[in-house]
């Protein structure tokens, strides 16, 4: 007789970067998740020329690995890293107590994006054209 197959169920909260990414992730390219888009930095408060901007940027950095991403300069195609106490957005309460979100900048000054990574899935939570997610130095 077959052995019946039970469903995992789903988890609801994602992992702390540092639990879910290893070294093998960033040998390949990114993968990019707007399910966890926020109201007031989605793509709503975007003309079409942000929109564009946005996809150029984000596939763009879907042909390159993911350390590539990471050796590159932040103010280019590169990232960099943001503490949550920082954020002037209310952090969705399925990110737990992870500490840091990703920033990838799009078309340079134009407006940045910040997530959360896990393994290679980067999660947009904001797109932020108005420059007013975090304080810029």
């Amino acid at each position: 007789m077959p052995r019946k197959i039970t469903p995992r169920p789903n988890k609801t909260k994602l992992r702390r970067t540092e639990e879910v990414q290893s070294q093998s992730d960033n040998n390949f390219p990114p993968v990019f998740c707007f399910h966890y888009l926020q109201a007031d930095y989605d793509l709503t408060n975007c003309d079409q020329a942000q929109k564009a901007l946005l996809l150029e940027s984000l596939y763009t950095r879907s042909q390159m690995t993911w350390q590539e991403i990471i050796n590159t300069s932040k103010a280019t195609l590169g990232t960099e890293t943001i503490h949550r106490k920082y954020i002037n957005a209310t952090i969705p309460s399925y990110f737990g107590t992870n500490e840091k979100f990703y920033v990838l900048r799009i078309a340079g000054k134009k407006g940045r994006t910040a997530g959360f990574r896990a393994g290679r899935i980067f999660h947009v939570v904001w797109v932020d054209y108005s420059f007013s997610l975090y304080k810029h130095g």
